[in-house]
């Protein structure tokens, strides 16, 4: 299956920032992913593509009013969509973007250890989110 990229061309209201730590102790074929799934009103995800993360701050548009599912993945030896790949963390959460809000994830990856924090950074000061799985989606 080939893979699909995200295009993300819409204004960048999503930041990730993504801190591996001391990158000699991953493994040696080591690529960090987003996700991005649409998530319709019955809860059902439609992937509209992946973005290879790059250590440090990585931006991406989320269309405003739109369900999305974002998820997350550290993966050995592939790609998100590779039939031979080996997820060593994943981790997704629903997002509601708000039009002309901002967000925030915080993904640290250091000694095995995975960290994983969605934030609202609208106010003077970062407002932690709720990292909802895609299980906890409820119809509208």
């Amino acid at each position: 299956m080939p893979n699909q990229i995200y295009p993300n061309t819409l204004d960048k209201n999503l930041a990730i920032h993504l801190n591996l730590g001391d990158v000699n102790s991953l493994p040696s074929k080591m690529d960090v992913y987003a996700g991005i799934y649409d998530i319709t009103k019955d809860c059902t995800d439609h992937f509209q593509g992946e973005i290879a993360l790059s250590p440090g701050l990585n931006q991406i548009g989320l269309a405003p009013g739109k369900r999305v599912y974002i998820v997350v993945a550290a993966i050995d030896g592939g790609n998100f969509l590779s039939r031979s790949r080996s997820f060593t963390k994943r981790q997704g959460a629903l997002l509601d973007p708000r039009p002309g809000r901002r967000y925030e994830i915080i993904i640290n990856y250091i000694d095995e250890m995975w960290d994983f924090r969605l934030y609202d950074v609208n106010t003077t000061r970062r407002q932690s989110l709720p990292v909802v799985s895609i299980s906890a989606c409820k119809p509208s």
